[in-house]
This record gives structure tokens, sequence and C-alpha cells, in this order.
């Protein structure tokens, strides 16, 4: 692999550093990837060949903090569209579309709430929704629960609970998955045990702590407030698949989804999980998302 296609950085107006990967065919069809949590823009090389082979420019990017880019003091939901438009901007991308894996979803919403006109297609997979709301999160997997109610309740204490967790990322890749494994349903463990799959959780996992754990507790208080936004006032149909047994991110977000976002098609797939419906469906996904416009 081109380290210069996986690790590519530019400097916005403000100056900070935005990093993204940029795969697939660079004359193809431009979709946006918004990376997991705790991740980064490393988790989008499952699609680096099926992008490629199907004529999709794959740009994955790193929210501030994490792997490659600056951390942004103070970030809320609604800042993250101001840097995917600017990306574009430079990158010389009019209209795109966008994707959004798990904890990348709240972005994706973000994106389709506030910058439309530049949208294309919009798609989340198993993303997770606002949880101030009727979502209950009970059915989660316990490090989910856990990190979600301390970012709910008590959002000063989600830097300790990110910083504890910091130093199992990145010196013992074996206990990512055994903390990914331990509840899940079997169709994901069969997913983890996949290693060329696994070995790509796990780099993806690592690199999210490169420049420390602010970054990615700010996404975690991110998750756990408010949303800047209602959902009901997207204007842009948004296509969203989940796994019925899917225990890190419930299936219930799928419907919330489903019920207030106007223009909303929902694919749910009884077999599969949080971990097993990106590897066995990616190609769904990104044909859904690059198909040309009539």
């Amino acid at each position: 692999m081109n380290n210069q296609k996986i690790n590519k950085t530019v400097f916005l107006r403000d100056g900070r550093r935005l990093g993204f990967s940029d795969l697939g065919d660079p004359n193809g069809f431009p979709l946006f990837y918004f990376h997991g949590f705790p991740s980064s823009r490393l988790e989008s090389l499952a699609g680096d060949d099926l992008s490629s082979n199907l004529n999709v420019r794959l740009i994955a990017v790193d929210r501030p903090g994490i792997g490659l880019s600056d951390l942004k003091p103070q970030r809320t939901l609604l800042d993250w569209p101001d840097d995917i438009q600017e990306l574009a901007d430079i990158l010389e991308i009019d209209r795109f579309s966008v994707l959004g894996i798990s904890g990348g979803g709240p972005y994706l919403m973000a994106c389709a709430y506030k910058i439309p006109e530049r949208i294309i297609h919009c798609g989340s997979v198993c993303g997770l929704g606002p949880v101030h709301t009727p979502c209950e999160i009970d059915g989660m997997s316990i490090v989910n629960r856990l990190g979600l109610t301390i970012s709910k309740n008590a959002p000063w204490a989600a830097s300790l609970f990110v910083g504890s967790i910091t130093p199992l990322m990145q010196f013992f890749p074996e206990m990512i998955l055994n903390l990914m494994s331990g509840d899940a349903p079997d169709c994901d463990k069969k997913a983890l045990k996949e290693t060329d799959f696994t070995n790509i959780v796990v780099k993806a996992a690592q690199e999210a702590f490169r420049s420390g754990s602010v970054g990615l507790s700010q996404d975690l208080i991110i998750y756990g407030s408010n949303w800047d936004f209602d959902v009901a006032n997207i204007q842009i149909p948004v296509k969203i698949w989940h796994g019925e047994k899917d225990t890190v991110v419930p299936v219930i977000f799928a419907k919330y989804f489903e019920t207030f976002i106007p223009e909303c098609e929902v694919v749910y797939f009884r077999d599969e999980g949080h971990i097993s419906i990106v590897p066995n469906h990616f190609s769904t996904f990104i044909k859904a998302l690059t198909k040309p416009t009539s």
C-alpha cells in the first residue's frame, strides 16, 4: 500500500491540520468515509481494493485530535460538516457522497442536515443516534454502555475513561479484540477471526490514539450530548443499514431514524452484527452511495 495514499494531510483556514486517506480510484466517484470509535481513517482500508474495482474514490477523514488531525478545542457535532466542506474544496470536489460507520453515524447526519446541497447520496451503517431520545443504551455491550453513561451524566469524566484505555489500545492489541468480542454475537466473533480484516480494525484503533486521547474524549462527550439539530429537519434522503444482532449500537437507533427522518430507507440484516456487516456487505454500501443520479 502506498503510504502517500494512506497518510495525507491538508491545512485548513484556521491553521489546523486535517488527516485523511485517499484510496480507490483517484478519478472515481468521490465518497467521503467517516470512521467509527475508537478508530481512524485506516478503517477504510477494508474498502480500498473494492473501491478501485468500482471506480470509487474513497476519502476517509480523521476527526480532530484523532490520527493525523489536529485538535479543535470545544468542537461540536455541527463543526464537522465545515471541515468536510473545506476539504472537498481543497480537493476540488464539488459534490460527493458520504458514508458513516458506527460512531461516524452522528457526523454523517450532521452533514446531511448542514450541507445537503453538497451531498449526492448519504448512508449510515450501524450508526449511533442521539442518546437523549427514546433510544435506550441498555442493550449495548458493557464497555459502550459504560462510556455513554459517563459521557451523558458526567462529561468531565469522559477524558478519564478514554485515558484509562489508551495504554491498552496502544500496546496490547490482542486486548482490543477481547473487548470487542467479549459479549458479541457469533457473527461478529467470526468476523474478527478473519486475519486481514482484524488487522485493519486493530491498526485503525491504535492509530486513533497517535496524538493521545483528547480527540477521542471529545468524540465521547459529543456522543453523550444533545445533538445540535433535529433529524426531522434533514431534507435529503438517508440510507441506513443495520444488523439486527448488533450489541454495540442496538437496532433501536435505526428504528428511531426510520421514524423521524422524513426520507429514510432502512435495510435490516437479520443475521448480522456490528462487526460482521462491514466485510460482508461493504460492496452493497459503496454501490448504493455511488450510483449516478437521474
